[in-house]
């Protein structure tokens, strides 16, 4: 947890089902949704608060994930939570559309950069550069980090400190993020 906490950009650790496992300060302040229970960054992306936060969401957001997450489901052949993950998603009609007639299966969405809103910077978009890195141990966790695109304004001061358990930062959850 402590090199979640040591990133100064937003970063969340999630598990191959894209389940949120714990979110740093900044993660928390980017991506409000992220601290409720049970966040699942596909479908809150795909279909829930996040997806507002997309900017072009119909095309420079959906394809992206759609097409990982169909990525995934190859690579994870047998994965029930995947399966039961595309099922949520295509519920959304939209989302469906894009599923059945645009998503291709292509390497993952992670080192695009694409718009986003994101409550520190206020109701302008923000491009962000987003990153992921899987640990050798813990194939099933990855770490994810938006950095702003270069010539992005730096971010906004959070409000509280930062570090953990000392302002608007998410803790862990008990048991369900990875090991150091």
């Amino acid at each position: 947890m402590s090199m979640l906490h040591a990133m100064r950009h937003g970063a969340y650790w999630c598990s191959n089902g894209y389940d949120v496992l714990a979110v740093n300060a900044r993660g928390a302040a980017n991506w409000p949704w992220m601290r409720a229970p049970g966040a699942n960054v596909m479908i809150s992306l795909l279909t829930g608060e996040g997806r507002e936060q997309c900017v072009d969401w119909e095309h420079r957001w959906a394809p992206l994930l759609l097409a990982q997450l169909r990525r995934e489901i190859i690579h994870q052949q047998g994965s029930g939570q995947l399966e039961v993950l595309v099922r949520r998603v295509c519920r959304d009609p939209l989302a469906r559309r894009i599923w059945e007639g645009t998503a291709d299966v292509q390497p993952r969405a992670y080192g695009t950069t694409r718009p986003m809103i994101m409550p520190p910077w206020g109701a302008e978009p923000v491009e962000i550069t987003v990153s992921a890195v899987t640990p050798v141990v813990r194939p099933d966790l990855r770490m994810v980090c938006a950095v702003p695109a270069p010539g992005v304004t730096p971010f906004p001061a959070l409000s509280r400190d930062p570090r953990p358990g000392r302002g608007s930062g998410s803790a862990p959850r008990p048991g369900r993020g990875p090991s150091r």
